[in-house]
């Protein structure tokens, strides 16, 4: 002890500890995939063991998106057509264009020079949990890609302009069933923390001190 004393002394000044402040993925575009579906399929994966030859790496269950060493989040971008071994199949969580342009050590972890080169990884999973990962990235791919079903019909600027009435009801409810048809509604509510619980021994205010009688909005509020 004396000599690791005498080798890294403790500093005159007491050295201020700065509090940990969450910073957000600035190169997450917004509509980085984010599925609840996906995310939940992916829960039932064993994180620990996919990740035991990756220290610092984590799994943000909340999210469903891989985290690495440096902070960077990883989301699920394709899934192997065939297996890699019996009752297994790869997966490929990657990061978006340019998602590592800034981040230090991109060099010793991407081993590439090319600015727009970013992060991706492989996993080996069991294969029904990717055979459901994979159709339904089908399902939200083909979603994305079809086209329009509405267009707004719009007319001439004017007091008395008037548009005819082009709305077909059948093809609406053919539209809807083709749309609907099969999917899944989901609905997460947020809700905020609770407040702080109140020192035992201060009072909220004078009155509180004094012990005078509540007010009709604090009655309510009781």
């Amino acid at each position: 002890m004396v000599r690791g004393f005498l080798l890294d002394p403790p500093p005159v000044q007491r050295p201020v500890i700065a509090l940990r402040r969450a910073q957000l993925d600035d190169h997450i575009p917004a509509c980085w995939p984010r599925d609840p579906v996906l995310r939940d399929t992916l829960a039932k994966l064993d994180w620990d063991a996919l990740l035991a030859r990756r220290p610092g790496w984590s799994w943000d269950s909340s999210s469903g998106e891989l985290v690495c060493e440096n902070g960077r989040l990883l989301a699920l971008s394709s899934v192997r057509s065939s297996e890699n071994a019996p009752g297994r199949t790869g997966i490929i969580l990657r990061r978006p264009s340019w998602g590592c342009d800034i981040c230090e050590p991109r060099l010793d972890c991407l081993r590439a020079e090319r600015i727009i080169a970013s992060k991706h990884v492989e996993l080996s999973v069991p294969s029904p949990v990717a055979d459901q990962a994979r159709a339904r990235l089908t399902l939200l791919r083909s979603a994305a890609r079809r086209p329009a079903a509405f267009a707004a019909v719009t007319a001439e600027a004017g007091p008395c302009a008037v548009a005819d009435a082009l709305f077909l009801p059948a093809a609406s409810r053919q539209v809807f069933r083709a749309l609907f048809s099969g999917g899944s509604l989901r609905v997460e509510v947020g809700l905020p923390p609770p407040p702080p619980p109140h020192p035992r021994l201060v009072a909220v205010d004078v009155a509180d001190r004094q012990r005078r009688r509540k007010t009709w909005a604090q009655n309510v509020a009781r």
